[in-house]
């Protein structure tokens, strides 16, 4: 967790966005495959001004849903910890784990993260908002 951001980040807004919860500083290295990068970032993207909702479940399951409509995963149903994704958008040469995401990744070290981020996003939202009210 980037624990500098919030000292440099302007007057809250009217909400917390995932903005700073798929950064690459929260990004763990020890991924399974080359594919969970580029997810990892591709949420990022496409998160980033989307507002968290005030229940971390709930923004997890934002997260999940979006991953689900973009790899066809349903991470909610498949319990196959050695499921691999295949995303030909992240397809970027040879070799078997190119353009693939880990669902067993996913499942026991990106989910608990992002909702530990979510979770400190809403708090360091409602800390700043005390503050300025």
């Amino acid at each position: 967790m980037n624990q500098d951001g919030p000292k440099n980040r302007p007057e809250p807004l009217n909400f917390p966005t995932f903005k700073y919860v798929f950064t690459p500083e929260n990004f763990t290295e020890s991924c399974d495959l080359r594919g969970d990068p580029e997810l990892w970032r591709y949420l990022g993207a496409v998160l980033y001004q989307v507002p968290i909702p005030r229940d971390a479940k709930i923004a997890l399951q934002v997260v999940k849903d979006l991953i689900t409509n973009f790899t066809g995963w349903d991470c909610a149903t498949t319990t196959d910890e050695s499921f691999r994704v295949s995303l030909s958008h992240f397809q970027s040469g040879s070799g078997m784990s190119t353009g693939a995401s880990s669902t067993r990744w996913w499942t026991e070290q990106a989910f608990p993260l992002v909702e530990t981020l979510i979770a400190h996003e809403l708090q360091e939202y409602e800390r700043l908002s005390s503050d300025i009210g």
